[in-house]
């Protein structure tokens, strides 16, 4: 339960905040439209095309196969069903499916040709 406290010889002769919570039932009904709100305000999760054009140059990350971490590749395909992502390595791993959490996009390079070394 919140409560406020003030000192007792103290007046106080504000009006209450709109949001303030005088009950716990109070809370929780604030607690509830502030959740919906987020929830309406939140931007619809973009596609894997939208966060990884073709032609993107990726780092991957974190994954299971170290050898990998670290490559740099290019990006060519996706599986939205999945949220794989196709990445082009260089010789000997060639085309690889990469869950999309563990790839880092790369800035372009200046010239703007994509190389996968």
């Amino acid at each position: 339960m919140l409560r406020v406290y003030a000192p007792r010889a103290q007046a106080i002769n504000a009006a209450p905040h709109p949001n303030a919570c005088h009950t716990e039932a109070d809370f929780d009904a604030k607690v509830r439209e502030w959740c919906e709100r987020a929830r309406q305000q939140r931007p619809a999760p973009r596609s894997l095309a939208e966060r990884f054009p073709a032609g993107t140059r990726v780092e991957a990350r974190d994954l299971k196969r170290a050898i990998l971490n670290g490559l740099i590749g290019v990006v060519e395909r996706y599986d939205e069903a999945k949220s794989r992502v196709g990445v082009r390595f260089d010789e000997p791993h060639g085309l690889l499916s990469i869950p999309a959490r563990h790839l880092l996009p790369l800035p372009a390079r200046p010239g703007g040709a994509p190389s996968a070394s």
